[in-house]
């Protein structure tokens, strides 16, 4: 929780009286997401309480928040050329605590933030628009990457690329978690509620991770922490043109946008990629469907890797060729260095 009382010192005796920084950390008590989440909206709540602080008004009352005010601060991190999900994340968690004040406290305190919409700017220039990985183009980097003998990072970029896990979920995945006798993996996210899953994997993927070395628990032991994996991926993304600009948690864009082309976008999707299914109820799908743990892996593979595996059928021949050619390259480097 927010150290509000060190910011602002002790809480008033009314509610109206409470500082920026003591709302903020009652609202943080109140939160029931997970911890990664919580520490995330806690980085953007010191940034906007930073912010306050260097205005020309003394913006320290709650109270003394106004619309205009919201305004500027999303104007100034527009006009700082970031992307809409970082603003989003910036914004989203001040507009859910002005909510959440204006309920708790309705003679107090208005809800200063109601009719703020934060905009995708880069929708309107598509110039700007994030570009993605084909199922191809991830194919070739997989290839390429295998002739390099590159298995630090190859078995991430496949997972990322092909399965849409995420950059820390990759990270994280552990060889007991891999079955590859079934082809699954079971992936202990930390996001929401629905990254905890278990997904089948499409046959280069399986074909990778049987080649990949273990060298420790986790499938990408040579990295002690996400952000070193991060820079390795985005290193190999710029080995292919087409994926120069492409960031590593980028990848994820690659099955949700191959999808939507080929018309295969769906429910079934979202929740292999950790998401809440998109056009059913939450209430339906936590409390009255009821699918049974094989018969979704069964719903994964006929309606997500069955097109994953269409696709990537011409780099299958190619990943295992090029393996065995980098492998028998390092036994005659090896016999060279003996003889």
């Amino acid at each position: 929780v927010l150290a509000a009382e060190k910011l602002f010192g002790s809480i008033g005796s009314k509610e109206g009286n409470l500082m920026i920084g003591q709302v903020f950390a009652r609202w943080e008590e109140t939160l029931t997401c997970t911890k990664s989440t919580v520490s995330e909206y806690d980085r953007a709540v010191k940034l906007f309480i930073k912010w306050t602080e260097r205005q020309r008004e003394r913006l320290r009352s709650w109270s003394d928040l106004r619309l205009e005010h919201l305004e500027r601060y999303l104007a100034e991190l527009y006009r700082a050329n970031y992307s809409y999900h970082y603003v989003y994340r910036r914004v989203a968690p001040i507009k859910q605590a002005s909510r959440w004040a204006a309920r708790n406290w309705p003679e107090q305190f208005r809800h200063f933030a109601d009719g703020l919409k934060i905009r995708d700017k880069s929708a309107a220039n598509p110039l700007r628009r994030r570009s993605y990985l084909s199922i191809e183009k991830v194919g070739e980097l997989l290839v390429k990457l295998s002739g390099e003998n590159d298995w630090n990072v190859l078995p991430g970029i496949a997972l990322q690329g092909l399965c849409s896990l995420r950059v820390q979920e990759a990270f994280r995945l552990r060889w007991e978690d891999v079955d590859l006798d079934r082809g699954i993996i079971s992936i202990r996210g930390e996001k929401n509620q629905y990254s905890d899953r278990t997904i089948p994997l499409p046959t280069a993927v399986c074909q990778i991770l049987e080649r990949s070395p273990r060298s420790g628990e986790r499938v990408l032991s040579g990295f002690s922490h996400w952000k070193n994996y991060g820079a390795a991926v985005r290193k190999r993304l710029r080995k292919l043109p087409a994926a120069a600009n492409i960031e590593p948690k980028g990848l994820r864009r690659t099955l949700p946008s191959e999808a939507w082309k080929a018309g295969w976008y769906g429910d079934i999707l979202q929740v292999y990629r950790g998401h809440s299914p998109g056009k059913t109820s939450t209430i339906d799908w936590e409390h009255y469907i009821v699918v049974e743990p094989e018969k979704l892996i069964e719903l994964f593979r006929e309606q997500v890797v069955t097109h994953i595996d269409e696709t990537m059928k011409n780099f299958l021949q190619s990943i295992v060729q090029s393996d065995q050619q980098s492998g028998q390259l390092a036994e005659v480097v090896e016999l060279r260095k003996v003889s």
